[in-house]
């Protein structure tokens, strides 16, 4: 995957015992869903974010099923520091060549 800063080396003591407490439901998604959903960003807040948020921000812009009937979703949006638009633009045009 192209959302290299995706995983944590080591889950934090309270994220875990949330999980315990709360329903965790996990979904997969493509790096070309993850890429689009940066971009779309990128226009709609003028904000760059590194594919690892953008496939966050994805299952926003293509609301997958687990969301439907669902309120006050949170999503935070963070860590640009690693991406250029020309690089988001160039892993689109891949995807789109590839496909």
């Amino acid at each position: 995957s192209i959302a290299i800063t995706l995983g944590a080396k080591k889950v934090a003591k309270r994220a875990y015992e949330w999980c315990g407490r709360h329903e965790v439901v996990s979904h997969v998604l493509s790096d070309q869903a993850a890429v689009e959903a940066c971009l779309a960003f990128s226009t709609d807040h003028r904000v760059l974010v590194e594919p690892a948020c953008g496939v966050s921000l994805a299952a926003l812009y293509n609301p997958h099923p687990l969301l439907q009937g669902r309120k006050n979703i949170l999503v935070i949006v963070c860590g640009g520091a690693g991406v250029t638009i020309a690089q988001l633009l160039e892993w689109q045009k891949n995807f789109s060549e590839s496909s």
